[in-house]
């Protein structure tokens, strides 16, 4: 190997004589390379975590005011109903007002309950990201490698 004649020292500054680099090179650039290497997972694990937070949340978001609306529906509500139905070509109700009265106090009758539950699953949907993140972060590493 030719040494370049405007390097100040001789390639075999570096090494002993038997040709075995003494510098701290090695290290160095093991170093470096774990250090890359430690930027490139944290960049992974940001993206990935910041879209999974980002879904969690906006899912819970929905699932949420869902939730609320039927637990505060007494609230909220007008007192008139709309719903659907069919008829006969002349505009004739295919349904008895008694039965239908009946199904909307059933319905009625577990609107509360229902919105509880999504609000319990709202909350749910915070736990995966939330313990995930505190488990990495405590298991993360700051230092030398």
């Amino acid at each position: 190997m030719q040494c370049s004649a405007r390097v100040r020292h001789a390639c075999h500054d570096l090494s002993d004589a038997d040709g075995r680099d003494n510098s701290a090179l090695f290290s160095f650039s093991l170093g470096a390379a774990c250090t890359a290497e430690w930027y490139c997972h944290a960049f992974l694990l940001r993206v990935v975590f910041t879209f999974v937070i980002y879904l969690c949340i906006n899912f819970a978001r929905v699932v949420f005011v869902s939730g609320v609306t039927r637990v505060a529906w007494k609230k909220l509500n007008t007192g008139y109903f709309a719903y659907r139905a069919t008829c006969q070509r002349n505009g004739a109700h295919t349904y008895e007002r008694e039965e239908l009265a009946d199904k909307v106090e059933a319905m009625l009758s577990t609107m509360q309950l229902k919105g509880a539950v999504f609000i319990a699953i709202a909350f749910g949907l915070q736990l995966p990201w939330i313990i995930a993140l505190n488990e990495f972060v405590t298991n993360l590493v700051y230092g030398s490698a």
